[in-house]
């Protein structure tokens, strides 16, 4: 069974940070670049495009953080094979379900400072 078909959705998100990276990567990536992704990882495409693109974005940027909807789920794992991809070119994996979450997440980029 595809793991979309498990949710019922899906993206392409490895296609779409790829297109990113080819079209705007060269003048918007830079080492005071922050990359913020707002995901579940339910990527239906093609897993070495996401790959190459959060490699490509990770040694770029100054700081990758990806927003995700299901981290605040019971019981969820990010097990689904764009999540697994993406997580070792992630620096923040934050919760991104309610105001709260972006409240946490603006404490944590300000401690940066």
């Amino acid at each position: 069974m595809a793991e979309s078909a498990e949710w019922g959705s899906g993206t392409r998100i490895g296609e779409s940070l790829h297109t990113f990276v080819r079209l705007y990567g060269g003048r918007l990536l830079r080492k005071d670049t922050v990359v913020l992704i707002a995901s579940d990882g339910l990527d239906t495409g093609d897993g070495s495009r996401l790959e190459e693109a959060m490699k490509t974005i990770s040694t770029k940027a100054a700081c990758v953080i990806w927003l995700n909807p299901l981290l605040d789920v019971p019981g969820y794992e990010p097990i689904a094979r764009g999540m697994r991809t993406a997580l070792p070119y992630i620096d923040v994996f934050a919760s991104a379900r309610d105001l709260g979450s972006y409240r946490t997440l603006a404490k944590t980029i300000r401690l940066w400072r």
